[in-house]
């Protein structure tokens, strides 16, 4: 089994609405396979990710401001 996915972006915002802390993945790709060797069941799971990048209003810089930040 796999699974791409090429850009998701999660938001935290409080109550005022303002946000806090925005986290971007880009390039994700799972992977998940099942079977067996030598009589032996197995399961293997995989992950690889392109780009992480982690933006906050602790940087002292609008949250959309913060692009220069990857990890």
């Amino acid at each position: 089994m796999y699974a791409q996915v090429t850009g998701l972006e999660l938001s935290l915002v409080d109550h005022r609405p303002q946000e806090l802390i925005v986290l971007s993945l880009d390039g994700l790709v799972l992977e998940w396979a099942l079977g067996s060797s030598g009589g032996l069941a197995y399961s293997q799971f995989g992950a690889k990710l392109r780009d992480l990048q982690v933006c906050g209003v602790w940087c002292g810089l609008p949250v959309r401001g913060c692009g220069s930040s990857s990890l």
